[in-house]
């Protein structure tokens, strides 16, 4: 078997329930009954037991996708022969976070011009995608096991409309399907001759799903190597399955976030160097949907601004992720100060982007065992449905009457609307008349170990990303905690599960952007920009709910520069906080040296 991605584990403070942790999975044959497909090793009963046993495709999927990679290869490139230059994947959650993955990793395949990703209802990135691509030169793959996410089938109806508008020849010819046998996406294909229909195995839950036709499909139309990246894959099943705890990685990696995470050191953050930077999100979506349920969960922190050791706080454990040969002197200085204190790390190497195949897999299982540890499903996502259905209703609230909500703008500085949806709606006047008495308020109850997630209902460019980054960097050094990002509808398909069945400790600031443009919807009597407004309305809701903090703002000019000035209130907001701050900045510094 050969060595990839060697791993090195320190668990650091929580080193003795981590040793217990391996004593006890050892004498329950953990590993053995996992591998064998026994679904009862996650202490489950009745319809949660039948769930896990229809799951565990992913522990052969590598092995069994081997034999038809010589079909994918040449399923490509007889669509790049014939004319076709962009590939445009349509799929949410782990249906396009895994071609996003291929997508950066390795570019589009030769004799593409693009390779790109679909994953948002918001107007302003449609249009851009329309921009950039000719449909009628666009081969769109349809990604959905179940055949119903809304958004996914939204954005079919309206690139089959354009391409049929667009006098193509058999428009289905442009057209192919990734999903589960009898669903509605197969019936939606054949409908419409699409070129051609994938169906999935049906035991592969979405997240657990890169190694099948849902990762594999789309990383054909890249430039990765399947042969090698597969067999990298095929390493990491027979890695993973070895019994004894020292030698199984996989197995390692798992216990230690779960019972770093179970004592409260819960944020695993996450630094790669930049070949691997694609990974991130893909394994953020794995591990918070996985885990962030029934009030537990090991909480991914991803893209968020590097610092200095002392920056971080107690809370932390990290994963570096680095391709041999490319470290910078900042992740490595980090890497260094973490490895010298008490604070629970991993570090993984690469030796070549192919070896993305072992990770894949390692991490899948390293989650499963998680799961196991902390004693809850990791193959389920129980709160996932509730926010849909919220928007569900909406939408059907405005089909039967034509009538929309909108929330109410209860106060608004700079371009930034709070409105009534949310904390605000009972907040005291006198907390309303500032943008500081409004954000103080909201700050109410940061404590060590809570977190603030900005979550976003727009597209994700390259603006945005800066500004979220100096937002989040501000909000680390004012309140020395960990901060998220998501982009809506995205991480309602991922790692919103956490959100709302994880830890109760997040703060949510919900941002939106109403001036957009109408984008019809074909067969649905809402547009896109109705879509995305019903979800950032149907999700809120959800966490109002259970109590979160949550507030909402509506971002009236640019979303960048509305971040942007976000980040100055809350900056010039917490003046009084800031020395304070640094003092417990160089507080932790001082354990780091």
């Amino acid at each position: 078997m050969k060595n990839r991605n060697p791993l090195t584990l320190r668990a650091g403070s929580v080193q003795q329930p981590y040793s217990s942790a391996l004593l006890r999975a050892a004498e329950d044959k953990f590993i053995k009954r996992l591998f064998g497909a026994d679904a009862t090793v996650f202490g489950k009963t009745g319809e949660a037991l039948k769930s896990i046993e229809n799951r565990l495709g992913w522990l052969h999927i590598a092995s069994d996708m081997k034999p038809r990679l010589a079909e994918l290869d040449s399923f490509a490139s007889s669509v790049i022969d014939g004319g076709i230059r962009h590939a445009l994947v349509l799929g949410m959650g782990g249906s396009s976070l895994a071609p996003e993955m291929f997508s950066r990793m390795f570019g589009p395949r030769s004799g593409l011009e693009s390779l790109r990703i679909m994953d948002t209802t918001d107007p302003a990135a449609i249009r851009s995608m329309l921009d950039t691509i000719d449909v009628s030169q666009t081969l769109f793959i349809i990604a959905s096991k179940s055949g119903k996410t809304i958004e996914t089938m939204s954005h079919a109806r309206f690139f089959f409309d354009l391409v049929s508008k667009a006098n193509v020849p058999n428009p289905g010819s442009r057209f192919v399907a990734i999903t589960d046998e009898g669903s509605d996406l197969e019936k939606f294909a054949l409908d419409r001759k699409f070129r051609r229909v994938f169906l999935n195995p049906a035991d592969i839950g979405g997240r657990y799903s890169a190694l099948s036709y849902f990762g594999l499909l789309p990383a054909a139309f890249s430039g990765a190597n399947l042969t090698e990246i597969v067999d990298r894959a095929i390493d990491a099943e027979k890695a993973c399955a070895v019994e004894n705890n020292d030698d199984n990685s996989a197995f390692q990696l798992g216990a230690l976030w779960a019972v770093a995470a179970e004592r409260g050191i819960d944020k695993l953050t996450i630094i790669a160097s930049d070949s691997l930077r694609p990974l991130v999100p893909w394994i953020e979506q794995l591990v918070a949907e996985s885990t962030g349920k029934e009030g537990n969960g090991v909480i991914p922190i991803e893209s968020e601004p590097l610092g200095a050791p002392g920056e971080y706080g107690t809370d932390r454990m990290f994963m570096f992720l680095s391709l041999a040969g490319e470290l910078s002197a900042q992740f490595t200085d980090l890497e260094s100060a973490i490895r010298e204190s008490e604070t629970p790390s991993v570090s993984i190497t690469f030796k070549s982007l192919s070896d993305i195949g072992f990770e894949l897999f390692r991490q899948e299982a390293a989650t499963a065992t998680a799961g196991y540890v902390m004693g809850i499903n990791p193959f389920d996502e129980p709160n996932v449905s509730e926010s849909k259905e919220n928007t569900a209703k909406i939408l059907a609230n405005f089909e039967e009457s034509g009538s929309f909500p909108h929330p109410k703008i209860i106060t608004a500085w700079d371009g930034l609307e709070v409105t009534e949806l949310g904390d605000a709606a009972h907040y005291d006047e006198n907390e309303l008349d500032s943008p500081a008495r409004t954000l103080k308020r909201f700050a109410t109850g940061l404590r060590k170990g809570s977190y603030v997630a900005i979550l976003n209902y727009f597209g994700q460019t390259e603006e945005t990303e800066r500004a979220l980054e100096n937002l989040r960097r501000t909000i680390r050094n004012k309140f020395g905690i960990a901060t998220l990002r998501g982009y809506g509808p995205r991480f309602l398909h991922s790692i919103g599960q956490l959100y709302k069945g994880g830890p109760a400790i997040g703060h949510f600031i919900v941002l939106t952007h109403s001036d957009q443009e109408q984008i019809k919807i074909p067969e649905a009597k809402y547009s896109f920009n109705q879509l995305i407004a019903a979800q950032s309305i149907g999700d809120t809701e959800s966490l109002v709910k259970r109590n979160l903090p949550t507030l909402m703002i509506n971002c009236a000019t640019d979303p960048a520069s509305d971040i942007s000035t976000l980040a100055s209130q809350i900056d010039k907001c917490f003046k009084n906080l800031h020395d304070s701050s640094m003092q417990a900045v160089e507080k932790r510094q001082k354990a780091f040296s």
